[in-house]
């Protein structure tokens, strides 16, 4: 694998000095600064309630309680993002078949090796099981052009062909030179030798400011591969590029 020097225009998201903050102005976790590129994997690990996905919302000028900075340099706007938050925040009816899910708003969608099986695509997205929505929503962002694909938790409800295939469509999203951030709750022990080998792999582990003691012993998995980059979100103000 090789890191390079990171080009300015390749960056996607520059986060400086930023902390999250609850409602009532408490800190979720320490300060962090990262750095997102072309090309990269970035998985976002740490205890429940520690802000993972609010962290994501942030990124995406979702939660308001924060101080510090992201750059975001793609947007919306420009079919620039994709974003999968976690199913708990799915639940609503729709009166379409998951094949027309999978195709909502697609332009000229991109050729995949579709997590959701064809024998699917007819299945009414009201009666159809979390692993099947989850695949469904999946298949949709991997067939958009997107540059940044944002996941909250994506192995959520998949079966281990499933998982081996969204590990394929990210190898697939990394080659074209899309950025990929994913929270993810152990599934990061499982990166294929392939994406490993072949792209930067960026941990920030995040730490809660309540029970520190607790919350770093839960961080202690395996010790990163030599060839993934450990963000030590206590470091303040350094770029992690």
């Amino acid at each position: 694998m090789t890191n390079g020097t990171e080009d300015s225009q390749a960056v996607r998201l520059r986060i400086s000095n930023f902390q999250l903050r609850r409602p009532d102005g408490r800190g979720m976790f320490d300060e962090l600064s990262a750095s997102l590129g072309a090309g990269e994997l970035m998985v976002i690990q740490g205890p429940n309630g520690v802000g993972k996905s609010s962290l994501l919302r942030a990124i995406l000028g979702l939660w308001p309680h924060s101080s510090g900075k992201i750059d975001l340099r793609v947007s919306f706007d420009n079919d620039e993002i994709a974003y999968l938050p976690q199913q708990g925040q799915l639940q609503f009816f729709l009166p379409l078949t998951l094949g027309e899910v999978v195709e909502l708003g697609a332009g000229s969608p991109r050729q995949t090796k579709e997590i959701l099986a064809a024998d699917f695509w007819d299945v009414q997205w009201d009666s159809a099981s979390g692993g099947e929505r989850q695949k469904a929503l999946l298949t949709r962002i991997f067939r958009s052009p997107a540059a940044l694909l944002i996941l909250d938790e994506p192995f959520n409800h998949l079966d281990h062909e499933s998982a081996r295939a969204l590990w394929g469509e990210m190898i697939a999203s990394l080659q074209r030179g899309a950025s990929v951030l994913l929270v993810a709750h152990g599934e990061e022990q499982r990166i294929p030798n392939e994406l490993r080998e072949k792209f930067p792999v960026k941990l920030l582990r995040l730490q809660g400011l309540q029970g520190r003691n607790a919350a770093a012993a839960s961080l202690r998995i395996a010790e990163a591969p030599a060839d993934e980059q450990v963000i030590d979100p206590h470091s303040r103000g350094a770029s992690h590029e």
